[in-house]
Formats: structure tokens, sequence, C-alpha cells
């Protein structure tokens, strides 16, 4: 008997979003004695980061599935296929975990031809329902990370018990122990302490950077020792948003006001470094994972009443909801937090709490565990 389960995880994302995070983690908790974790990324940068944090990883081509030309379509989807099953057969994978609609669809073929167990982890709402019902016959485990994605995709599955929820989780051993007070040093040159305000993800028309940066003038007729921070960098194809909010910046004369970070790897560190925490999505998220990072380090967070934000904030509890596209209520929520800080205290050890009672990693790698050990026996079972 093999001394561990190999799970190759699948993920042709070229970027390192919340999704991305939360796998790289629990792989890094589970990692060890019990399983392998191996990373099948189409990105080489993917791998420079794996390769820090001492995760195998190797390199396949999945191409587009999505194309006009059903040749090219049917061509890209073979040449995956063939990569992943000499993959698998090479590394003695026990399990494959999918994590995109292409690495789904992939990963449903291999299994067929592998008759290896496929697990599907939906993060997004982007697989079409009638593609759904054909493919999400094969995995034996399809997890949503919020109730949100559930009940997006149990209207389109026939066997509904295939379906978990496995909340995204925390590791709380990454949690800096004190505040970074000093992160942002470099970009706050004024001699007295600033309120530091920011908003964390790509940039792009979901994220609703415009209607933070549309709350700033109201917020600083309010209150003048403050700072704002948008921390990432555009998403693919928002090239043109990114432009836009920065031509409304200076429209609304408030350049000197905010900063542009760019993508920030100690996630952590600056998060820790802000006061208040804004996620102005405008629509539906499937999760929050910037919300529940904010929260365990105690800070304030004020959202979007939209999507999974919903489930994990209880507004004027743990957080601030406010609708989505409302610059005005946003303002509002922002100066009521940074005017009272008793008020925000309060929330942010209230959302402190929840995250280490309900999203802690620490679950979270236990039920994959509990989920990974039950599919290797009924493998095991069916194959004997």
């Amino acid at each position: 008997m093999k001394e561990k389960t190999c799970v190759l995880i699948l993920d042709n994302s070229p970027h390192l979003g919340g999704g991305e995070l939360y796998q790289i983690e629990l792989a890094e908790m589970l990692n060890g004695n019990e399983f392998r974790f191996i990373f099948a990324l189409t990105c080489e940068t993917r791998r420079e980061y794996l390769n820090k944090r001492g995760l195998e990883s190797v390199l396949f081509s999945s191409g587009k599935l999505k194309i006009k030309n059903l040749f090219a379509a049917f061509f890209n989807l073979c040449s995956g296929v063939i990569q992943l099953v000499k993959m698998a057969k090479r590394n003695e994978v026990d399990i494959i975990q999918a994590n995109t609609v292409r690495t789904h669809i992939l990963s449903a073929v291999v299994s067929v031809f592998t008759k290896i167990p496929v697990i599907w982890v939906h993060h997004l709402f982007d697989f079409p329902p009638w593609l759904f019902r054909i493919f999400s016959a094969i995995p034996k485990k399809i997890i949503c990370v919020s109730k949100t994605v559930m009940n997006h995709y149990g209207m389109a599955i026939a066997d509904k018990s295939k379906l978990c929820i496995i909340y995204n989780g925390i590791d709380f051993k990454k949690i800096p122990s004190k505040s970074q007070n000093s992160f942002f040093k470099k970009y706050s040159p004024a001699a007295s302490p600033e309120i530091k305000i920011g908003t964390v993800g790509r940039i792009e028309n979901l994220k609703g950077q415009e209607y933070f940066i549309k709350s700033i003038p109201a917020v600083l007729e309010k209150i003048k020792n403050c700072r704002f921070f948008i921390i990432g960098e555009p998403g693919p194809g928002a090239e043109k948003y990114n432009e836009y909010i920065k031509k409304l910046i200076k429209e609304l004369g408030i350049s000197e006001k905010i900063v542009f970070t760019g993508f920030i790897e100690e996630r952590y560190e600056a998060i820790s470094d802000l006061d208040i925490i804004v996620q102005a999505s405008v629509e539906p998220e499937t999760f929050g994972r910037v919300i529940i990072e904010g929260m365990s380090l105690g800070k304030p967070v004020i959202a979007t009443h939209i999507g999974a934000f919903c489930e994990i904030i209880e507004n004027g509890l743990d957080g601030i909801l406010v609708p989505p596209r409302d610059p005005v209520l946003l303002s509002a929520a922002i100066i009521k937090l940074a005017q009272d800080r008793e008020y925000a205290h309060f929330l942010g050890s209230n959302g402190k709490r929840k995250v280490l009672e309900t999203y802690n990693m620490s679950r979270t790698a236990n039920a994959y565990r509990e989920l990974y050990r039950n599919l290797i026996c009924k493998n095991h079972s069916t194959s004997t």
C-alpha cells in the first residue's frame, strides 16, 4: 500500500486570486505524512510562487476550449487529456481536484480513461448549466465554497448528494501577531498618523473600485487625515477599466490621497496595516476571501450587500453591508468607522471571533482530509 495519497490539483488560471491562494494554503497544511500534492499549472510564474512554498508543480498545456473552431477545441481537449493521463500515471495519482471550468472538463475526461476519482471545487458561477449537467455525472464530489454557489449549481444537477459546502479558511499561523503599522509608511509621508482605508483584489469592473473611488470626496470633506489604497493589479482584459478609474481620480482631484500598490505578495502584512477594509463588488461573488482575511486580523470590514458577502457578514454586528453601486452610503459607512473607533473595534473583534469559529483553515483542512480518505476507501472497495 502507498505511503501517501497523491492529489493532483488542476488549475489553468494565470493569476493568484482568492480561490488560487485558498488551494495553496490547503495544500501547505495537508502536504506531509499522509498526502502529497502536485499542482498541474499552465503558467510558469505560478510555478515560481509554489516553489517558494515547497510545493510540487508541473506544467501542461490546455489550450482554449471555448473557441468557434470546433476542430481546434477538440484538438486542445485531446492534447490536454493525453498530457494529464500521462502525468497521473507517472506520479501514481489517487485523486484529481479541479478548480476551473476548463480543468473540470479535462478532469472528467481523464477520469473516464484512468478511473481516478475526481473532485470539482467551484469558486465561480462560470460553468454553463447545460454543460454542467453533462459533465457533473463524472466527479465523485462537487465542493462549493458557499451556499450561494451551492444554490446556483443545485438547480443544474440531478444527483444533489454530490454537492457539499466547504468554506475557504484562514491559516492563523500566517497571521502577524502584531499589526504592521509601518507597511505603508513609504506611501504616507504625512507627519501625523493617517487613517488607512483600502480595497484589495484584481482591478476590474466586478470589484467595483470606481465606487470606492467615488466615495472618497465625501469622506475627505469630513476627515482630512485619510489615505486610500487600491491593492491589486488589473485583471485579464481590464486595461480600459484601469485607465477609466485613474482618469476618474484625476477628475475628482483626489490623486494625492490615493495609492495604487499593484500586487502585494505579503497580503496579511498589508491588510494588517489598514484601518478599514472595503470590498465594493457590483455583482454577486461566490465568496469573500479578502473579507475573512480582514476579519481574521480584527479589521472592520465594509462590503456590498450581495452574493456570498451576506453569508459572511452579519450587518452591524461583525461588519457593515451597503448596497452595490452606492458611493453615498459607502462613504457614510467609512466615515462612521473612521470617526467611531470604538464601534470599529467592536466590529473587528466580532469578525475575528467569527473567522476563528467558522472560517478557520484547520476546519477546512479536516473536511478535505476526511473527503480524501472516504474517496480512497470507496475507490479501493469498488476496484477489488
